[in-house]
């Protein structure tokens, strides 16, 4: 649902879900030269530390094999960066795949592409797909600098063999 964020974000049970963050912003921004239309969702960090709200879409995806692909650009200055991460909505919330860390400066639009399977058995029947910051301990924490995201796609790649 509204891969391109051209729509405005409601916070429907299928649409984008957008927390409230401390020491940044999140939020859709028109872009001229944005690869999919005039929105991006750009997410902007002061140089403190940063407690990201929770940036997620809850998803209902059948048994298979896909892709989850998108762009990003932006600086990002932080010891670790944000991950796109795909995981079941069961109690033990497994991981079914997961971004490389996004930072650094990335100045023209780069593609990333996550490969993840959903599996078969009755406890996957909803998944999450979430933007997250990568930190670990309190130290980790320190970002700074704006990165955005568009044209965030997933595509079945082969269905279940029966």
């Amino acid at each position: 649902n509204n891969p391109s964020f051209e729509a405005e974000i409601v916070d429907s049970p299928f649409d984008w879900s957008v927390g409230r963050s401390r020491n940044a912003t999140v939020e859709t921004v028109a872009v001229p030269d944005a690869p999919d239309g005039q929105q991006v969702l750009q997410l902007e960090f002061l140089d403190a530390r940063v407690a990201l709200g929770r940036i997620a879409q809850i998803l209902v995806l059948g048994q298979g094999n896909y892709q989850l692909s998108g762009l990003f650009r932006g600086r990002l200055i932080s010891k670790r960066g944000l991950r796109w991460r795909l995981t079941c909505k069961d109690r033990q919330r497994r991981l079914l795949g997961e971004s490389e860390q996004i930072r650094g400066q990335v100045r023209e639009w780069t593609p990333f592409v996550i490969s993840f399977d959903v599996p078969s058995d009755a406890t996957c029947t909803g998944q999450s797909l979430e933007l997250v910051h990568d930190a670990r301990s309190a130290s980790e924490q320190l970002i700074s600098g704006t990165m955005s995201f568009d044209n965030i796609r997933i595509e079945r790649v082969s269905a279940p063999t029966e």
